[in-house]
């Protein structure tokens, strides 16, 4: 029965997830000045990466299902 159903975790698509999450971070520490600013950068860059590998899909604020996907905040 187990059988049945797909698996939900893939460990190379996590490791992979994991580097892309830690390389946009580490832009994000590099771009901004300690603050408000930066640690919104560092959001905006999980958001995004969660985004891009479809874990998660903004739908509030001003992003609309469908539309490109943002930058990091400046």
């Amino acid at each position: 029965r187990d059988n049945a159903l797909p698996h939900g975790y893939d460990e190379h698509l996590r490791a992979r997830l994991y580097r892309a999450a830690c390389a946009r971070l580490e832009d994000a520490l590099h771009e901004h000045p300690p603050g408000r600013k930066r640690r919104r950068a560092q959001r905006e860059a999980i958001l995004v990466t969660l985004e891009d590998f479809q874990v998660i899909n903004r739908t509030r604020g001003d992003r609309q299902p469908g539309s490109p996907k943002s930058e990091i905040v400046s």
